[in-house]
């Protein structure tokens, strides 16, 4: 086998191996040998020799699709350092979050530290000496919630809502697992068949997780992300329009971030800023804003205003006497 020949063959086995991941249900060889343009029986050598010589965990199910095996792990990806440093960055993000931390992300950061540089590696790998790698439960959880949304895989979980007391049973087909934008808090949108509709659901909320043996067919999530690209965080419906006005002294903090996808700031004569953008979420928006304290005034609309107000005054009573 020559080199071209080789570099084909290694290309094939990991497109092999990618599609497999994107079918759940399975792929037979002559569905293989369509996607990469090649025989069958080219595609049946293939899949010998990443069950025999490779160890890819595959199973033939039903006599003739093949499946990845539930736990096996992904497909080798090749980074460049920006992306490498870009995804190590991201799972510290994801770690540091004060809610609950999640086993896997502390081991994906070592396996990624240990893809840089000697030096730098060795420096990382440092770093992540001491750190809490999260409760076994929270691991077991998002394991599952892992398999569910990856393969398509109906769900029953023990579910505790804000403000209720006892956990309930949901089954639910996992659409999305998102991170909020504004707290870092990690939900699974899903179709809840207990609802009858699309729900949110927040990781540290979940008591325990059950994969069924239902396999759903997930629909077009393209408007889905579109709305949630409009949310502040992971709220999304009917957007209202919002300004806020900030004092001077917290004008450069504003215009060096992009807050959200519409906004829009405009400088003002006395060198403070307007920030005007479209959110579906009051809610999610509040918390930000009252961290900006006296420097931020909302201008619209009016039942924001309001409330900012109403929990100004009650603050200042709080301090009163001092």
């Amino acid at each position: 086998m020559d080199l071209s020949e080789a570099r084909s063959r290694a290309v094939r086995f990991m497109r092999i191996v990618a599609l497999l991941y994107q079918h759940p249900d399975g792929l037979t060889a002559r569905e293989l040998a369509r996607h990469c343009g090649c025989h069958t029986r080219t595609i049946q050598r293939d899949l010998q020799a990443l069950q025999n010589d490779l160890r890819v965990g595959m199973e033939l199910r039903g006599g003739s699709r093949y499946v990845v095996r539930k736990g096996h792990v992904l497909a080798q990806l090749q980074l460049d350092l920006p992306e490498a440093v870009a995804l190590y960055l991201a799972a510290r993000t994801l770690h540091r979050r004060p809610e609950v931390r999640i086993p896997h992300v502390l081991a994906a950061m070592k396996r990624l530290a240990e893809a840089f540089p000697e030096r730098l590696a060795s420096e990382l790998q440092e770093s992540l000496r001491g750190e809490r790698p999260g409760r076994v439960a929270t691991a077991v959880i998002f394991e599952r919630l892992s398999v569910g949304w990856a393969a398509r895989r109906r769900l029953r979980m023990a579910y505790r809502s804000f403000g209720r007391p006892e956990h309930q049973s949901y089954v639910v087909d996992p659409y999305l697992i998102e991170v909020a934008g504004y707290n870092q808090g990690i939900y699974v949108i899903a179709y809840s068949h207990t609802h009858g509709s699309l729900r949110t659901f927040k990781l540290e909320r979940i008591r325990d997780v059950d994969v069924l043996d239902e396999v759903f067919e997930r629909p077009d999530t393209s408007a889905l992300w579109q709305q949630l690209r409009q949310s502040w965080g992971i709220v999304f419906g009917d957007v209202q329009r919002v300004r806020v006005r900030f004092a001077p002294s917290a004008a450069q903090r504003v215009r060096e971030t992009e807050w959200h996808p519409s906004q829009h700031i405009r400088t003002l004569a006395d060198g403070g800023c307007e920030l005007d953008m479209y959110v579906p979420s009051f809610t999610e928006l509040l918390p930000w804003l009252r961290g900006w304290g006296a420097d931020a005034e909302v201008v619209e609309p009016p039942e924001l205003r309001r409330q900012i107000a109403d929990e100004a005054r009650r603050l200042a009573a709080r301090y009163e006497a001092l």
